[in-house]
């Protein structure tokens, strides 16, 4: 018939259904429903083993611009703030642990969130608005012919196929099926983590009585709910999440600097390795007592960060960790879908030629992935075992996360998703100050362990904090902030003010003990 679309002919193809690619479709389906826009995926349903936690720009993604509030409620766990413990070895229960986090309950919604449960309620509400979806579906190549329809050979268990689309998206996240077709990716070689992390059932609860009654400094530090906060316990070079999912299990990961953290011979298995960390602090040691990895949870993942050197093209776009990841820790990557999404509807649903648009996704998002990279993670391994200057480090990082970035979302809404954090050249002055304070902080940290004084600290401390608001008090609180970092440099940072980072020395105070052989 005539005017009838053609099989196997699309407006868009996404390469991936996970939320990144769901999420793309569902925001281009809900602008022109006209769309014909095919999902490939090569699993057959999700399975994503890890748990993950939103903050608060995700969360406005998720809740907001993707319409989820109610879902995120009700099949989801709400979230309590970011909470961090510390230790050392004269740590020997959880009242000598220091910790910082909220004493109340937080004001601004996030989430704990089971992304292979998340993954289908984005993917159905897009098939709900006129998205096909072909799975199992591997993608073999793909044509990429600038100007003219771009060509994805797939293939399936029955049949070779091969469908054209004006605009692929690239949503298949590590895979990053364009970006190793086209050798675009690029490590981030000086940022060397990598990643274990797996699920455990009957861990016990946080908040759980018998803890609180055993040990009544831990208890009466905190008046809301650290169960379901995200939790993080530090070590010398590494840290982990504690995510409490809605099923009851919690997902357990943790991240490591591989120029401090140096696993023995003798523990050889990732589930080891993982336990060897964790062992080293009382709390994490009273939680695992009798808890049980779920089965089949395991993954690990090596070598965390890359980009890819072209994130958007003519008639191509990259999305999620299709693009680039950076690292896990304040959980950013939720942020980078909501980001790099928002891209790729602009491109795609924008009239006339894309050429500038596309240049500016290339520009902006890969000075964004860099600065982002000096500001707030380069070298920051080296400090967030220590009670005192993490302690500092979350103070000024929170408060300039609230002004700089939250701050406008909540003022002008989802159009900015166009304005990737430090993106833009206007942001320089605030991407300089973080870096400063950073970088001196792994400096005082360099220092620290070279004196042997690293995590001497971390018995017996608790910076109780009151939740951020979007109100006057905030700028208020970033200047006390700061006011507390140049004393700090007063007291302590003057003896590194004229002198190189140095070799990194492993700290004394923290250092995993060895399981004996058996």
């Amino acid at each position: 018939m005539a005017g009838e679309p053609q099989a196997n002919v699309w407006d868009v193809i996404v390469i991936g259904a996970g939320i990144a690619g769901a999420a793309t479709a569902y925001r281009l389906l809900e602008r022109d429903p006209a769309l014909r826009i095919l999902i490939l995926d090569r699993a057959n349903h999700s399975d994503k083993k890890i748990g993950e936690s939103t903050v608060e720009v995700s969360s406005y993604f998720l809740g907001r611009t993707l319409n989820l509030s109610g879902y995120l409620s009700t099949q989801h766990v709400t979230k309590q703030g970011l909470r961090f413990w510390f230790s050392n070895e004269e740590c020997e229960t959880l009242d000598d642990c220091s910790e910082i986090g909220p004493t109340y309950h937080v004001n601004i919604p996030a989430y704990q969130v089971d992304r292979a449960a998340l993954d289908e309620e984005v993917l159905h509400r897009a098939e709900s608005l006129g998205a096909t979806v072909l799975r199992p579906a591997r993608v073999r190549s793909v044509e990429l012919n600038p100007g003219e329809m771009h060509v994805v050979h797939v293939q399936t268990d029955f049949e070779d196929t091969s469908h054209t689309a004006r605009w692929v998206v690239d949503a298949s996240g590590p895979a990053c099926v364009l970006a190793r077709q086209g050798c675009w990716i690029e490590p981030l070689r000086q940022h060397r983590t990598s990643s274990i992390w797996l699920r455990f059932e009957h861990v016990l609860n946080f908040d759980d009585a018998q803890l609180r009654m055993r040990y009544p400094k831990y208890s009466k530090r905190c008046h809301g709910s650290r169960n379901t906060a995200t939790n993080h316990i530090t070590g010398d070079g590494w840290w982990s999440w504690w995510i409490l999912l809605k099923s009851g299990e919690m997902s357990v990961g943790v991240v490591y600097d591989e120029r401090i953290v140096t696993f023995p011979e003798k523990i050889g298995s990732m589930e080891e390795r993982l336990l060897w960390l964790l062992n080293s602090n009382p709390l994490a040691r009273e939680l695992l007592s009798d808890a049980k990895v779920v089965r089949g949870s395991k993954a690990y993942r090596g070598k965390l960060p890359y980009l890819s050197s072209s994130l958007a093209g003519d008639g191509y776009v990259l999305v999620g960790d299709a693009a680039g990841f950076l690292d896990p820790f304040y959980s950013p990557r939720m942020d980078w879908i909501a980001y790099t999404t928002g891209a790729a509807v602009d491109l795609i649903d924008r009239e006339g030629e894309p050429g500038e648009a596309i240049k500016r996704m290339n520009s902006v998002y890969t000075r964004s992935y860099y600065r982002w990279f000096e500001a707030l993670y380069e070298n920051k391994y080296l400090y967030l075992g220590d009670y005192d200057l993490m302690r500092m480090a979350m103070l000024l990082d929170m408060g300039g996360y609230y002004f700089g970035v939250l701050r406008p979302l909540y003022q002008n809404g989802s159009p900015e998703y166009l304005k990737p954090v430090f993106g833009r050249l206007s942001t320089t002055v605030p991407f300089w100050i973080i870096r400063c304070y950073n970088r001196r902080l792994a400096k005082m940290a360099a220092s620290r362990r070279r004196r042997g004084v690293f995590g001497l600290n971390n018995k017996g401390k608790a910076e109780q904090l009151m939740s951020y608001t979007l109100n006057w008090r905030l700028p208020l609180r970033i200047t006390w902030n700061l006011r507390i970092w140049l004393w700090l440099e007063v007291k302590e940072g003057w003896r590194t003010w004229f002198r190189e980072m140095g070799k990194i020395v492993p700290a004394r105070n923290l250092k995993p003990k060895t399981p004996a052989s058996g």
